[in-house]
């Protein structure tokens, strides 16, 4: 299991279906993208992925999974884009029937994939453990680039050469980090034309919420219109997949795992600390997936699911519902959806 998304009713997740064996060479894998109804999980169509699995990835590791494997998946209003065989270009899939609408063209060796309004945003850049392999073959660009295509045709709309890390959407913008400018940039998301560029920030993780850019794991908010730091708060640290934004605050988890703390969103005062000590389970190593984050909860990964209410009530937890190794679980409809762990 490697992925899941969600949009208009209906969710959509990767999921090898081959029979559970531990001798990989007698048992092959069948990757397949999966739809659902996202109310009473019945099957909608499904979507053989080729190739895909452990022999074109060429890692064998437990529960590896490359980064265009996780994030290559986007579900936008009636459709979901996707990349049907591993950096393969790009397909723009009719959410309900499963159909191909159109592809994406030039967009092999895709490794992240965003869309809103309508603009669907690839990062064509390839999986660094197999770049030299994929040159070999064509398939793969000697520049990495960032491309916009309508997602309602598949129509090419424009592209500008960038070595990325990592990239985001804000309403008519898109953020990225250019790896080899080492900045910060921010481009228009109907054009690609260059808005602004921060070359003082090295982030690790990244997220934008409204008007403003979060960068950790030194806690650093940005303006979205300009791009300058507005605020920091350099003795905060967030490892990977401890921050989020919530109730127009931004919540991350204390090193020693004991507190959660948040800090107002446009003028970085604390505002709330909560003591998560009393809700854990003992016993359990913490799980190998990441925390997630819903407008009225911080969902934490320490023995299943652990629900601290973020606007004042009442903090849950459910030993049992564990998500997926590298995935996790997926907060979305009203409800906690639970991939096979």
């Amino acid at each position: 299991f490697t992925a899941m998304v969600s949009a208009q009713g209906r969710i959509f997740y990767i999921l090898d279906e081959g029979p559970i064996g531990i001798a990989q060479d007698a048992v092959p894998e069948q990757w397949t993208l999966i739809a659902r109804d996202a109310f009473n999980g019945i099957l909608l169509w499904k979507q053989p992925l080729s190739p895909w699995g452990v022999e074109v990835w060429k890692e064998t590791a437990l529960r590896y999974s490359p980064k265009a494997g996780e994030e290559c998946l986007v579900a936008y209003k009636d459709r979901v884009m996707m990349t049907l065989g591993y950096q393969s270009e790009v397909s723009i899939l009719d959410a309900a029937t499963g159909r191909t609408l159109g592809v994406c063209e030039g967009t092999d060796g895709a490794s992240e994939l965003r869309c809103e309004n309508d603009i669907l945003v690839v990062d064509r850049a390839g999986e660094s453990s197999t770049q030299d392999e994929l040159k070999r073959r064509g398939h793969l660009p000697q520049v990495g680039s960032l491309m916009a295509f309508d997602a309602r045709n598949a129509r090419p709309l424009w592209k500008v050469d960038a070595e990325i890390f990592n990239m985001m959407i804000n309403s008519e913008r898109v953020i990225y980090f250019d790896k080899t400018t080492r900045a910060l940039v921010c481009v228009g998301l109907k054009d690609g034309a260059p808005l602004w560029k921060n070359s003082t920030v090295k982030p690790k993780s990244m997220m934008t919420r409204g008007d403003y850019v979060v960068l950790g794991p030194d806690l650093q908010v940005l303006s979205v219109e300009t791009g300058k730091v507005l605020w920091s708060k350099t003795k905060v640290k967030s490892s990977g997949g401890n921050l989020f934004v919530s109730q127009n605050q931004i919540w991350t988890i204390s090193a020693n795992n004991k507190h959660i703390m948040s800090f107002d969103l446009a003028t970085g005062e604390e505002r709330t600390v909560l003591d998560t000590e009393e809700l854990y389970s003992a016993g359990h190593h913490r799980r190998c997936h990441p925390n997630k984050a819903s407008e009225n909860f911080l969902i934490t990964a320490n023995r299943g699911s652990e629900f601290f209410s973020l606007n004042g009530g009442e903090h849950t937890n459910n030993d049992w519902a564990r998500g997926a190794c590298k995935y996790g679980i997926m907060p979305s409809n009203g409800m906690l959806y639970l991939p096979p762990d």
